[in-house]
């Protein structure tokens, strides 16, 4: 299964329905796997939150947080070399909606 739920996140912050679909059409939408495979603070930015990118043992944790305020996270996912760019969308897009954290491989 190329995305797989894994741990509940810790400390995640709240988002409301207005503040989901900024993050869905300014951040993870047309976000590719060649945006995050590279480490780099605010890869993709809105008017509220920005997308890191940082390499962990071998895969990239891909991050969306505040950027202002508490700049608590809101979406995380581990992302294995290989994985597609539908499956880092589809990762980021069910971490923002429940709070875990999400292998995509």
């Amino acid at each position: 299964m190329p995305v797989k739920k894994g741990t509940l996140g810790r400390n995640m912050g709240a988002t409301n329905k207005e503040l989901r679909t900024e993050i869905t059409t300014n951040i993870i939408t047309g976000l590719k796997i060649t945006d995050v495979n590279r480490t780099k603070d605010s890869i993709r930015k809105s008017a509220n939150f920005h997308l890191d990118s940082k390499e962990v043992s071998g895969k990239y944790k891909v991050e969306i947080q505040y950027q202002k305020g508490t700049k608590q996270t809101v979406a995380v996912v581990q992302v294995a070399s290989g994985a597609s760019d539908a499956d880092l969308q589809s990762g980021l897009s069910s971490s923002l909606k429940d709070g875990y954290t999400y292998l995509v491989s």
